[in-house]
């Protein structure tokens, strides 16, 4: 995974940030985040975000 732009994930995250509050399981957040166009990838290193349809990797959702 290429280094994310600090700014462009800090942005993001606050767009997500409610639903990362309000999930209460990885595929209720999942679900919430397919409605933003956002995905979650479950890796070794923990869980990443993802752009949908085509997966390409945001940044960590640590």
């Amino acid at each position: 995974m290429s280094t994310p732009d600090p700014f462009i994930l800090s942005q993001i995250r606050q767009l997500i940030a409610q639903d990362l509050r309000a999930a209460r399981t990885d595929e209720d957040l999942a679900r919430r985040l397919a409605a933003k166009g956002y995905g979650l990838r479950l890796t070794d290193q923990g869980r990443v975000l993802t752009t949908l349809p085509h997966g390409v990797e945001i940044g960590p959702l640590n």
